[in-house]
């Protein structure tokens, strides 16, 4: 496993933690005919993404991270003819490390994770990956208050976003770093972006935190 910095104790982050959105059922696809560790290769890592995400919907972050680590080490050890998603698989396990770490308030070793996230999704022309990982490096910086740098990922992030729900959460919260720094023109053209996309949906608290955020930047 790559080496990680020293951790940064912090305070736990403010905003919802969520998980790395995994798809289990992808990393049974494959008829692979490999065995080790008891088992099918494939369904031994998916009985332990099924583990992981467990432990984290029960706030379980350090056992979370210590099950992600060693499962991080055994998918680095295995051939791609084992898992044929292992890049995927890859990508998962640092997204829930990185998650895991940022709501326990280690925000260098969230980073590294996320990060590696990152370079994965980019490396292996993933855009899913990519997105996760710049909206969980975005949300990071932000609970830290480091707004420039979350409007430079969240940047990167809102075109790789194709759904109203997407849309809506990426303006939230560039408009919110824009009113941190004090560009309420930014914030409150953010705000109607929302609820231009949210018109026609059921998004009911975007469309709430959409009108709060241009009423703020109005009153300014």
């Amino acid at each position: 496993m790559s080496h990680e910095p020293d951790e940064e104790t912090s305070v736990a982050m403010e905003t919802d933690c969520h998980g790395a959105g995994a798809s289990i059922n992808l990393f049974l696809a494959s008829e692979a005919s490999v065995t080790s560790m008891g088992g099918s290769t494939l369904h031994y890592f998916a009985q332990e993404l099924e583990v992981i995400e467990k432990l984290f919907t029960q706030g379980r972050f350090t056992d979370c991270s210590d099950r992600a680590e060693a499962c991080l080490a055994d998918v680095e050890a295995a051939s791609e003819r084992e898992i044929t998603q292992k890049w995927d698989l890859l990508a998962t396990l640092h997204s829930y490390i990185g998650n895991a770490a940022a709501c326990r308030g280690k925000y260098s070793k969230a980073e590294f994770h996320h990060a590696k996230d990152l370079e994965i999704g980019e490396l292996e022309d993933m855009p899913e990956v990519s997105s996760r990982a710049l909206g969980n490096l975005g949300r990071m910086y932000c609970t830290r208050r480091k707004y420039n740098k979350a409007l430079d990922v969240l940047a990167r992030k809102a075109p790789l976003c194709t759904t109203p729900p997407e849309v809506a959460w990426v303006f939230l919260d560039i408009g919110t770093c824009f009113m941190a720094l004090g560009y309420h023109d930014y914030a409150r053209d953010c705000g109607k972006k929302v609820l231009s996309v949210t018109r026609h949906s059921d998004l009911h608290d975007e469309v709430f935190q959409a009108q709060l955020l241009v009423a703020s930047s109005e009153g300014e």
